[in-house]
């Protein structure tokens, strides 16, 4: 799921194909949602947060861990607002739609959503992330 839509794709905007495969004709853009602002927050900062890989990596790491634990305690709109700058994050990696810990963060997405009472929204992260784990290789 790439940004808000193609136009605001990082790969695209570097001149290279989305990897995330959200720009098909099957692909669906953000909906309206709490997460929409949070998203574009967090795309403004994450091509300067890749220029150190290090630092990139252990941020990454850690706020997937916290939003983790703030979803446990119910902490839905921080856990929300992890989980949408660690998609940001991936997807100014080129993360590709089959990766399965890209997949989580967008199921994660959904659900965040749906406790915070946007159904509708969430239902359009849940189908997308059923649609990437299915791409997603068994091993």
């Amino acid at each position: 799921f790439c940004a808000v839509d193609s136009a605001r794709c990082t790969a695209r905007q570097a001149g290279g194909p989305c990897r995330t495969g959200m720009h098909t004709s099957d692909s669906l853009s953000h909906p309206e949602s709490s997460a929409r602002p949070l998203l574009l927050k967090h795309q403004e900062n994450a091509a300067a947060e890749l220029a150190s890989p290090t630092v990139h990596s252990a941020l990454k790491q850690a706020l997937l861990v916290d939003s983790q634990a703030d979803y446990k305690r119910g902490n839905y709109e921080a856990a929300l607002d992890k989980f949408t700058h660690v998609y940001a994050m991936m997807e100014a990696e080129n993360v590709s739609g089959t990766d399965d810990t890209f997949a989580a963060v967008v199921s994660n997405i959904g659900c965040c959503l749906h406790q915070l009472g946007e159904p509708e929204a969430a239902q359009v992260y849940y189908e997308r992330a059923i649609q990437m784990f299915e791409k997603v290789p068994v091993s």
